[in-house]
């Protein structure tokens, strides 16, 4: 993760805890007191709004994971405007708007909502664990990481000091790696040209990209055409916040027009 995105999800995130604890206190002060209660309103209102507009507009999720996110996303606002509304109508001091100001606040605080709905559309940026422990040689795929160790990595190497760790067999004819640089190091630029040349791999069947949430020290390395399945996909980006969901049916263009043409 890049220094800017870096401070831009801490500040994201101090913001998120910010609003929470404003919350929390401006239904407590409603419990004694209306003077409050038309700010908090308007408050609410706009930074929901704005939160929701930003977090969905840009975002790559197909509408059908929209739909929930947005749900989630609105649930702290909306959740805090019913307990202000309920405050008002409910003369003097409730037992239950007590119980109310701390379920909202302990709720928030916990589950996050907001943040699951930025998981839920791919945008909440976290760093991965990366286990940088060394292949052994019981491991199906130690031939890999000591070519690379002995073609790749050595001084003179397309990329000297660098390492495979992590590989996995994502299909019989993929597979993926994790190409580690020395601490605090950069991984050098790997020319897909000469790897292509001295692995005698297609060129366009070589992949190497940034990791999402790690710094420069890592990259990512993709041997082959990664399969794609939905149900792992759908795993990914929305098993974490709706565990236990999966797909039922898969409609794409292609099989419309087969019902079509039959």
């Amino acid at each position: 993760m890049n220094v800017i995105k870096a401070r831009f999800v801490a500040a994201r995130n101090s913001a998120a805890r910010i609003a929470t604890v404003t919350g929390s206190a401006a239904l407590a002060a409603g419990l004694t007191t209306s003077d409050y209660t038309a700010p908090t309103v308007l408050a609410t209102i706009g930074a929901t709004a704005t939160g929701m507009v930003a977090a969905t507009a840009f975002s790559s999720a197909p509408d059908p994971v929209k739909g929930p996110a947005t749900i989630l996303y609105a649930t702290p606002g909306v959740s805090l405007l019913g307990v202000l509304a309920a405050e008002r109508l409910v003369p003097g001091m409730h037992w239950g708007e007590i119980v109310a100001v701390a379920v909202w606040s302990a709720g928030v605080w916990w589950l996050r909502p907001a943040r699951a709905a930025l998981r839920l559309l791919g945008r909440d940026h976290q760093a991965p664990t990366i286990t940088l422990a060394a292949t052994t040689p019981e491991g199906p795929l130690y031939p890999l990481a000591q070519w690379w160790a002995q073609h790749v990595g050595i001084d003179g190497g397309i990329a000297p000091g660098t390492r495979l760790v992590n590989p996995q067999q994502l299909s019989p004819k993929c597979v993926t790696a994790i190409i580690a640089a020395p601490v605090g190091c950069p991984v050098p630029t790997i020319s897909k040209t000469h790897l292509s040349a001295r692995a005698d791999i297609p060129e366009e069947l070589i992949h190497i990209d940034p990791i999402p949430g790690r710094g420069a020290s890592f990259k990512q390395l993709v041997l082959g055409t990664p399969p794609t399945d939905p149900q792992q996909e759908w795993i990914k980006r929305v098993g974490s916040v709706l565990p236990g969901t999966r797909l039922l049916k898969i409609r794409t263009p292609e099989t419309e027009r087969k019902k079509v043409t039959k």
